[in-house]
């Protein structure tokens, strides 16, 4: 179970770098419920020990080991209905090894029997190095056609329809915007979406529209994504950001 526990974390931890870098709304497909599943791991992990810990010295009795299946009982049931009543449709796929160090797998279609087998699978090297080098030409194009073509208004915008669109890998784009954007590929559209809210609210389009259609006009597909991603690039919530700038409060020209 330890090893189980620590596979567990690694392909988690891989799987959540590889998301982020080709999906923009990355919340959706991070299954916060598993994070959860491997904390109930760690707690039944715990509790097995410190039972074998206390038998090293006092002989353990039904009272003591009852706590222990007790809090495994509340593990399993809570493992068993988050896991029921967290479905979640997944349409890239993902493919790691536990001894792969930097190269994730993603499928390219949700039918890959549409697909040869070299089509199928396309290699992304997920880096998070110091900027080694820049790109300032695909830098530009990136922009370019993110703000002028509003891409960021499609909630379900893949690092994939950009490479698509300039017609280059995806593995390519994913070193750019981690080395000149600084950023991995879902947060630097989230900010382009935050930076596009702010604009409306610049022009006092909440007083016509509710916030959260606002934040999905942006691109954003849900409260909870729209309120952190605000939170992360602003430092501090929607309602702050308007009581602080006031409701008239002039649009500006922003970039992540």
């Amino acid at each position: 179970m330890i090893i189980y526990f620590f596979t567990l974390i690694r392909y988690y931890n891989n799987y959540k770098r590889s998301i982020e870098a080709v999906i923009s709304n990355s919340a959706t497909f991070l299954f916060s419920w598993v994070r959860n599943f491997l904390v109930a791991c760690l707690l039944i992990l715990i509790a097995w020990l410190s039972l074998k810990i206390i038998g090293l010295f006092v002989p353990v009795t039904n009272g003591i080991s009852w706590w222990y299946f007790f809090g495994f009982a509340i593990c399993c049931y809570y493992i068993a209905i988050a896991g029921y009543s967290n479905a979640v449709e997944a349409r890239h796929f993902f493919k790691t090894s536990f001894f792969s160090f930097g190269e994730h797998t993603h499928l390219l279609s949700p039918i890959p029997t549409l697909l040869s087998e070299e089509e199928k699978f396309e290699v992304i090297h997920i880096e998070h190095k110091k900027n080694e080098q820049d790109y300032p030409d695909w830098k530009e194009k990136i922009e370019t056609r993110i703000i002028e073509d509003k891409l960021f208004e499609k909630s379900d915008l893949t690092l994939f329809d950009i490479a698509r669109l300039l017609n280059t890998n995806v593995s390519f784009l994913s070193k750019v915007i981690n080395r000149s954007f600084q950023s991995n590929f879902n947060d630097l559209i989230n900010g382009y979406r935050v930076n596009a809210f702010m604009e409306y609210i610049g022009k006092d389009q909440q007083r016509q529209e509710t916030l959260l259609s606002i934040a999905y006009a942006c691109g954003f597909n849900s409260k909870a994504t729209f309120n952190r991603a605000f939170k992360k690039h602003t430092g501090l919530t929607p309602q702050q950001y308007i009581k602080q700038t006031g409701l008239a409060a002039k649009s500006e020209n922003l970039r992540p």
